[in-house]
């Protein structure tokens, strides 16, 4: 087994490496890899206004993940994140790559910033992205019920938790959250 002549696929250039397992390299170095895999995954994106979409697979929340060989293990990673890495640098430990687009599958990185846990939550909740009330996908009450709850409940009479439970179809525990505003906080 000895060196083996092979040709770059990215710059062109001339390189010698040693043939195990009948390994077949199309690069140079990592940095012609690097820029080889770029150019690939820009043939895959389209530009929707100023957004970079890309047109992978779809997982959780519309984002695109991409699988990536990171030396010692293959590991799933957000096209956003790895626009960020390409383009703007890495990533510090405890910080997500945000949107200011709010659109997930969007890899522009001039649409992307870093930020905590704690501040992509809070600029989801200034932007009203949140899935909550007749959004929020297990959502069984609307607004106008909710209202309906609280101005029967307060008036008293026979209107008892239980009652408005079973009139409404939900548990008692929903309309005691309801009426006592730990839900449905919004709705007056």
């Amino acid at each position: 087994m000895g060196a083996i002549t092979g040709k770059c696929a990215e710059c062109g250039t001339t390189f010698l490496y040693w043939n195990r397992k009948r390994d077949r390299r199309r690069f140079c170095d990592l940095i012609c890899y690097r820029e080889y895999i770029q150019s690939q995954w820009l043939r895959h994106l389209q530009r929707v206004g100023e957004c970079w979409v890309s047109d992978g697979k779809r997982w959780r929340g519309g984002y695109v993940r991409l699988l990536r060989d990171f030396g010692d293990r293959w590991i799933f990673i957000g096209v956003h994140k790895l626009s960020f890495l390409w383009f703007r640098g890495p990533v510090p430990e405890g910080l997500q790559v945000c949107h200011t687009c709010d659109n997930p599958p969007c890899c522009n990185p001039y649409h992307l910033f870093l930020g905590t846990d704690e501040e992509n939550k809070k600029d989801c909740y200034r932007k009203n992205r949140l899935a909550f009330g007749e959004r929020h996908g297990m959502s069984v009450l609307t607004e106008e019920k909710v209202q309906r709850i609280r101005q029967r409940f307060i008036s008293g009479g026979r209107n008892t938790k239980g009652r408005l439970a079973k009139e409404f179809g939900v548990s008692r525990r929903t309309i005691q959250m309801v009426v006592e505003r730990k839900s449905w906080k919004r709705t007056q």
